[in-house]
């Protein structure tokens, strides 16, 4: 067998084997302490996101925060199509229906 004929070889691959094999189990205890820590920062700075909105409804700041709007969607796209769809033709004849 080759591999019994060269010693070298078989040293060499062994070593690369076996740093191979220690790289893998610091990577993967060096994960599992990354993990571990970042469960414990997520527990730390969990957000209640209710209790929050409660606060904000409560100070009247959601105004503020909200995306909430007085004209409706459907308003909004209708004045946005009739602004695309304008030519200077459009224009001219709007202005003098306007006199």
């Amino acid at each position: 067998m080759w591999f019994i004929e060269h010693p070298w070889f078989s040293f060499v691959v062994g070593t690369l084997f076996g740093i191979f094999v220690v790289d893998c189990a610091f990577s993967l205890r060096l994960g599992t302490a990354l993990r571990k820590k970042a469960m414990q920062i997520d527990k730390a700075s969990a957000i209640n996101i209710q209790k929050m909105q409660t606060v904000l409804r409560q100070d009247r700041v959601v105004k503020f925060f909200s995306a909430h709007s007085e004209r409706f969607l459907t308003e909004k796209l209708q004045s946005f199509e009739d602004f695309i769809s304008r030519s200077p033709a459009k224009m001219s004849a709007s202005r003098e229906d306007k006199r």
